[in-house]
């Protein structure tokens, strides 16, 4: 009886423990920030005619609460009412790119069509597809996206839409970015991406995707560059080899 009586006063403390968490105040959505450092582009799984666009970070050069980068950032991106009680192990820590993007441009070392010779841009043929919690911020962290797939585009849906079909999803912080890349301007490139839990050594993060509308005249290897220009002056550049014959 000894035992039995320990080892339910050993349970009770167990438990007792367990059910204590620690919280922190956020003042910001965004938890931290990290430096670009490149990019790099791979054929999209669910679709063969479709680059995802994943980001490379230093490790080192990261920004959270108590940082003066981070704080500009928060205050240039609006973030600075949130005011929620997080714990600590919650897991939650919503990261981004420490610069936005000014542009992005795409072109290939062949001739695509004949409106769209070798090196031009083919941004009138591409489609833009991310997300960002842009507008959630904006609106005061009241107004949470819910996805509908009849009101994005087909290629939005075939590879971002399983993003949104998360039973977790159903009301996001995230508001879709579906449009022609001609048509995308600096205000659609800030705070890109989903959310990503926390990894100090996290690289390989999906940024954005590259949609073809149009396939090329001749169906074969192209080399497609993908270009990038930050708020901070910074060009950066991936290559990928698309067979679009498969």
């Amino acid at each position: 009886m000894k035992h039995i009586a320990l080892a339910a006063v050993a349970a009770t403390t167990f438990l007792i423990s367990c059910n204590r968490v620690d919280y922190y105040q956020a003042d910001s959505y965004v938890g931290r920030y990290d430096d670009l450092t490149k990019i790099t582009l791979v054929r999209n799984d669910g679709d063969a005619v479709c680059i995802d666009v994943k980001s490379d970070f230093d490790a080192q050069g990261c920004y959270g609460p108590g940082d003066e980068k981070y704080s500009d950032l928060c205050r240039k991106h609006g973030d600075v009412g949130y005011n929620r009680k997080i714990a600590y192990l919650s897991g939650r820590d919503v990261v981004y790119n420490a610069s936005d993007l000014l542009s992005v441009k795409v072109y290939s070392d062949r001739d695509f069509d004949a409106e769209h010779p070798a090196g031009s841009s083919l941004a009138d043929i591409v489609r833009f597809l991310s997300c960002s919690p842009k507008e959630y911020i904006a609106s005061g962290y009241k107004s949470l996206y819910r996805y509908d797939p009849e009101l994005v585009s087909p290629g939005f849906r075939s590879t971002w839409g399983y993003y949104y079909g998360r039973p977790d999803k159903e009301k996001s912080e995230y508001y879709p970015i579906d449009k022609m890349l001609c048509d995308i301007v600096p205000e659609d490139l800030m705070l890109l991406g989903p959310d990503v839990a926390y990894n100090p050594q996290r690289s390989h993060m999906k940024f954005f995707s590259l949609f073809f509308e149009k396939m090329p005249v001749v169906k074969d290897s192209h080399v497609i560059t993908v270009e990038v220009t930050t708020d901070d002056g910074r060009v950066l550049s991936g290559s990928i080899v698309m067979d679009f014959a498969e």
